[in-house]
């Protein structure tokens, strides 16, 4: 009987390290060590990518990828991680148009006698998907990758009736996207327009 156990074990065993190898990711449900191999560059061009899919789904133009409001993004998912808040609105830096001046960008998009000054998307996240428990104690992580996370972001700004509406403006011509992992394996977005 002992055998018998000792083999199933060891068939699970391998069909579990086979699919893991298959998979393409080194995720063991058990790695409590935490997410490797993420790149919030690569994070925050993906989201790029998948933000111009829904807006060409929706017949909308691409927005092109603007490198200076990708710099204040990226400072605003920093602040908020270091800082532990998830607003637009910064204690420490203020409101979008407040970070668009301290950096010297002025953002004007006109719509006939209107011009519109940016707007603003922010997330918060996880580098992990589920959480496996065994008596009530943590055993491990399914770790996502870059790719993953990215969807997640866009897909939980398409579902909010806000954010979505600001992906799918159609005076919007650029964007801007920051990312930020903090030690406690959260995700910070920020997305801004002009």
């Amino acid at each position: 009987m002992l055998k018998k156990i000792v083999i199933s074990f060891s068939v699970v065993l391998a069909v579990v390290l086979m699919l893991a190898s298959c998979s393409g990711r080194s995720i063991s449900p058990l790695d409590i060590s935490g997410p490797s191999g993420l790149d919030t560059n690569e994070i925050a061009l993906a989201i790029h990518k998948y933000i111009n899919k829904e807006r060409e789904s929706a017949g909308l133009n691409a927005l092109e990828w603007n490198a200076t409001i990708a710099g204040i993004a990226g400072s605003h998912s920093t602040d908020m991680g270091k800082s532990g808040f998830i607003e637009n609105q910064s204690p420490s830096t203020g409101s979008l148009s407040d970070r668009y001046e301290s950096a010297g960008f002025k953002c004007e998009t006109w719509v006939g006698k209107v011009y519109y000054s940016g707007a603003e998307n922010v997330y918060m996240g996880h580098t992990y998907g589920n959480t496996f428990y065994k008596n009530d104690k943590m055993v491990g992580r399914e770790w996502l990758s870059n790719d993953e996370i990215a969807k997640r972001v866009v897909k939980s700004w398409m579902e909010s009736a806000r954010h979505r509406e600001n992906i799918l403006t159609p005076y919007f011509l650029e964007q801007g996207i920051g990312v930020s992992i903090t030690d406690k394996d959260e995700v910070l977005a920020t997305q801004n327009f002009c």
